[in-house]
């Protein structure tokens, strides 16, 4: 374990610019944006350490809900509409894999997740994009698409949450 972590130094960070800077500071927008600033900072260094495990469970509950969705107006919907085939072989292409650098991402499996996420992401919102048209709005296997997709995004608000170290953690 390398000493000290992210964590550590974003919080001494933090303590130096509490103790030193901010009493320096009177009052205005200089003081609002350090204070922001420290606020930032505090969350950065609650929840440095969970973004793999974010990604990794989201990823994992994207990928399980486009599938089982996907794979249900497959069977359900006859003819099969052209989106839904292209939407289905898109999800299946998703192994491929992708080098392409992210900013500020300098873990190659990190970065691999990232493209995942947002590979999977852009599927989502295309299916739900989809999925919201009059024409289909009207089928039963999609407004019960919409209802897995309700839940699938309340599960990702939840998992961010917790990743951003908001709520519960910040009293």
């Amino acid at each position: 374990m390398f000493r000290p972590t992210a964590g550590e130094l974003i919080a001494g960070i933090a303590d130096s610019l509490r103790e030193t800077v901010l009493p320096s500071v009177s009052g205005g927008a200089a003081q609002r944006q350090l204070k922001a600033a420290l606020h930032a900072l505090g969350r950065l260094q609650r929840s440095w350490d969970r973004l793999p495990r974010y990604l990794a469970d989201d990823n994992a509950d994207l990928q399980q809900t486009l599938d089982s969705t996907l794979t249900t107006l497959t069977a359900e919907l006859q003819p099969l509409a052209p989106a839904v085939a292209d939407l289905r072989a898109r999800l299946l292409a998703q192994g491929a894999t992708d080098t392409t650098p992210l900013p500020s991402i300098n873990d190659p499996a990190l970065a691999s997740a990232g493209r995942t996420n947002e590979a999977l992401q852009a599927l989502l919102a295309d299916l739900d994009h989809w999925l919201r048209q009059p024409a289909q709005q009207a089928l039963a296997p999609c407004a019960r698409a919409l209802q897995t997709l309700a839940s699938l995004y309340r599960r990702m608000v939840e998992r961010e949450l917790t990743a951003w170290a908001t709520q519960a953690d910040e009293d």
